[in-house]
Formats: C-alpha cells, structure tokens, sequence
C-alpha cells in the first residue's frame, strides 16, 4: 500500500516519536507523567506505544505506518462487531463498518504517525461501549478502565459518558437506566476533562465567532464525507475578524433537528444512534470549544475519524430500506462506494509520501500559511537545500512578522549560507519581538563570531545567560570563545571560570565533561 512508503513528516511526528527525548530517555515515563497536566503534546498510552516500537524495531517509517494501518484495522473490526451486537442483520454491521474504514478523510489519520492517539483512543473508546454492553457486571464496570485508557490517547474522547448514555436509551430499551455507571463514568470523563481544559492554548474568539464556527465547520465536514476531494490536514483559515457574525447557518440546524423530532417514530433507534454518535464525537472540533489546532486551521480531516462511524451507520441503513424488495441492489452500492471510496484514499495516500508533497499540498490550498512556508524550509534545510528554504523562510515572515520562530530560522539559514549581517538583523527582529527566545540570541552570537566580531558575541552570549540563566549551552560557548578568542581583549580564562562554576558538582553529563576540561585548561592558563 502507498502509505507504507511515507516518511515520517516534521509536523509532530517529531514532537511523538522521531524527536521525542523521552522516547530515547531511561525517565521517559517520569517526565511524561509529570509533564500530564501541562504539555499539550502529552499522551501517555500513545507514548507508550512509540517507546515500545522504537526499543523493538528503532525509528523505521515503514514499520510504523504499518502499526496505524493496524490499528485502523481493529478500529474497524471493532465496529463491526459493537454493531453486530445492536443490529439484527449482519450485513448492515459489515456494510458500515467497511465503508467506516475506507473513505478517504480516514487517510489523514492512519497516514499520519502522530495521529495514533486518535486509532487508540477509539479503539478503546469502541471496547469501552462493547463491555458496557456485557450481560456481566465486571465487564460492564470494566469499560471504566477502557474508557479511561481512551481518555489517556485523545482529549475529544472524554464525551463518552454522553455516547454511553444513547446507546442505552436507543439501542437497550427497557433494560432500566444504569444510573450508577453513568454517574461513574460522567465523574471520570469530568476530571480528565478539566485535566485537559488547563493544557489547551485558548484561542481569543468571541461568542458570536464560535457561534458562527459551528455550522460552517459542520458543513465543511458533512461537504468532504459526501465529496471527498481537495483533502487537506490544514485548511485555509476562515478570517473572522471584522466580519459581522452570521447565524444563518444555524437554520438548517434547527431544521433538520426538527424533522427528525416529528417524524421521530420513523427513524429506527440505530439511525438516531448514528446521528448522535456523528454529532457528539464531532462537537469538540466544530469551533465552540476552544483548542489549539484552531491558530493553524479551523477544520482538519482528521478530526472527523470516529464521527466518521456515525455517517457509516446511517448511510447503512438507509440503502438497507432503499433496497427492500430490490435484491442485490443493497450490496451493490455499497460495493460501488468502497470501491470508489478506496480508490480516492489510495490517490489520497501519495500526499503523505514525504513532508515536501504533504506541505506543498497545503500551500497549493492556501499559499498565505505560515505554517506550511516555515515547516517545509525547516525540512529543506535539513536537506541541505538552503536556498529554497530561505525562499519559504523568507515568505513565512513576509505573511506573520510578528511570529519570532519565523525570524530565528530565517537568522539561521542565512548563517548557513553566509549571509551574517542580514543573520544578526534578522536574529535582532526576533529578540525584539521576544527576547526570551534563548535560541535567537545564541544564533545572533554565531553570527558575530562568523563576522569576527567577538566582544560583541560575548555581550550576546551574556544577553542568552540574562533570560535563561540555567542555560548549559550559552554558558559552554561563552566559556569557550572567553578561553580561545583571537582578541586578547576579550580573552580572559576568569570570566571563564565564573560561567563554568555550577559546573564543578555537578552530576556526570556530556556537558559537565565539557565544562570540565575547560575548567582544567583555564586554570592552567
């Protein structure tokens, strides 16, 4: 399959797995644990997963977009059987579940590698409403613990509570009202809830903009299910500022909601829980909750993974009454749309092959996102080809010039290719903008010692040690330069010395080793 020959993308594949310090750290657990409540980026079970992965097989792209195609796997699988359990007619479980799996807005998440959060949160999402449907009650109270390990993959899933509540009203009639384990589950899914609330970067919308988000982000998302073309993981970002705030999008709302409640006695209970499961699994990203994808993008196709299974659900069982009568009519478009469905994906796959196709698809969408520009230079200067980078460096700071990172990476590519005097402009620009970016004063400081300007490093490395006192790195280099400049009026083994002193007890490390060896030599100078 195409997406087993992708690379791993600098667009947090890094921050999970590629570049993840813990991955490769003996405290890895320690510091995801204790970073849990503050790190946006912190997912224990998924983390879990990439530790295991890399101790077994290391860094292999192959192998682990071959694990996510597994996954999905068992998502789908798992659905079949949950809806085998509420259907009494197999062939709609089997029809649902495979069309669940094969439409093209899935490739977004099993082609990305960091998105393994979403296949195992649902995947224990899934098992969590398989146990609460036990006729056991150790199972049924188990589904806490699944659900929970859920939660501990993907912030979004903690509306189970609610899924778990309309599946026994819809699908468990008369079996009586399980007050008890909805409580159980409510107070769970409360706490990770309120864990995850403080982890997010809010975004400044105002009511009415949110307002406004939430029937355009549904109808973006119910548009890409029925005419999956033009997919994209960052969307142009809709300009809200300034615009009056349109509520019209609320009427067809309000309006189908209405004619599902008249005509509610004709709706089979699977088709509500469909709807329900589309609607609720969705609600988290359609806007009105604020979370921190919306500075790059409103909308992502990735976050209508699990919604997916509602809309496979109902279109499922619509055909199924459409074909009454009609034979073969029933299998045969269904057999049409995952043919079709999985032909799109497998084009779809060729956008996720390396991160230059997967940014240069964004930037054919949207050629104004900042993110793109400076995402595909990072890995093009990575690639050692410096002067396209500094051509989407340059336009990145050209969109947003008030972002510092835009101006740090430009500094340094120009370092890169010689360019110091625009290198120290740029850094300056940066600094101004945030002057506790320690980077763009170290980077500054290079570009001082490339010019040969050397008290001027100096007082840089200085400004670095000024907003991050602890910093390892600014004090290894100003002890370095202070012990080997050309510049006898710079030079001075006691300054030295007196950078290098938190040194002298500290624990055994590659830097103290450093920092070590130049303590011995400027006290022998």
């Amino acid at each position: 399959m195409p997406v087993l020959k992708a690379e791993y993308l600098n667009w947090d594949d890094d921050i999970y797995f590629t570049a993840n310090p813990d991955i490769e750290s003996a405290h890895g657990w320690s510091s995801q644990f204790a970073r849990f409540t503050t790190d946006a980026n912190v997912y224990p079970i998924v983390f879990g997963s990439f530790k295991i992965e890399n101790a077994l097989v290391g860094k292999n792209a192959r192998v682990s977009h071959a694990i996510n195609l597994v996954l999905h796997g068992l998502v789908s699988v798992s659905a079949f059987f949950l809806l085998c359990r509420w259907v009494p007619d197999w062939r709609i479980a089997f029809w649902a579940s495979l069309l669940f799996a094969v439409h093209p807005l899935q490739v977004s998440t099993v082609a990305w590698v960091a998105e393994r959060k979403s296949l195992l949160g649902s995947l224990f999402f899934l098992w969590a409403l398989i146990a609460a449907d036990s006729k056991k009650a150790w199972i049924v109270w188990g589904s806490l613990l699944l659900a929970g390990l859920g939660y501990l993959c993907k912030s979004p899933l903690v509306v189970f509570p609610a899924i778990l509540v309309v599946a026994d009203l819809f699908l468990r009639p008369g079996q009586g009202r399980r007050w008890a384990l909805w409580g159980a589950h409510a107070g769970l899914a409360t706490v990770f809830a309120w864990v995850y609330s403080g982890r997010e970067v809010s975004q400044s919308l105002s009511l009415g903009q949110r307002l406004e988000l939430v029937p355009a982000s549904l109808g973006h998302y119910l548009e890409k299910w029925v005419c999956p073309i033009q997919m994209l993981t960052i969307y142009p970002k809709w300009d809200l500022t300034g615009a009056p705030v349109e509520m019209i999008g609320w009427i067809p709302i309000v309006g189908v909601v209405l004619l599902m409640v008249l005509f509610r006695k004709r709706i089979d209970p699977l088709e509500w829980f469909g709807v329900l499961l589309f609607a609720i699994t969705l609600a988290p990203a359609l806007g009105f909750v604020s979370f921190g994808y919306q500075k790059h993008s409103f909308v992502s196709d990735h976050f209508m993974y699990l919604p997916l299974l509602g809309l496979a659900i109902v279109l499922s069982f619509l055909m199924t009454r459409i074909s009454i009568g009609r034979g073969f009519l029933f299998p045969a478009i269904c057999l049409f749309l995952v043919l079709m469905w999985a032909l799109v994906s497998w084009r779809q796959c060729g956008v996720w092959r390396n991160p230059v196709a997967f940014w240069q698809s964004v930037l054919h969408a949207d050629e104004t996102s900042w993110v793109a520009h400076e995402n595909l230079a990072t890995y093009l200067d990575g690639e050692g080809e410096l002067e396209e980078a500094a051509h989407h460096y340059r336009r990145a700071v050209e969109i947003d010039p008030e972002e510092p990172i835009g101006w740090i990476n430009l500094g340094r590519n120009q370092i890169l290719r010689g360019e110091y005097e625009e290198a120290v402009h740029s850094l300056a620009r940066a600094i101004d903008l945030n002057v506790y970016y320690v980077e763009a004063h170290l980077f500054r400081a290079e570009a001082f010692l490339r010019m040969g300007e050397e008290q001027k490093a100096v007082d840089q490395f200085h400004s670095a040690i000024a907003v991050r006192p602890g910093n390892v790195e600014a004090r290894l280099k100003i002890a370095d330069l202070l012990l080997h400049a050309k510049n006898p009026d710079v030079r001075s083994p006691d300054q030295a010395i007196r950078w290098l002193r938190p040194f002298i007890d500290a624990p055994p490390s590659p830097s103290a080793l450093v920092a070590w060896k130049f303590l011995a030599e400027a006290h022998a100078t």
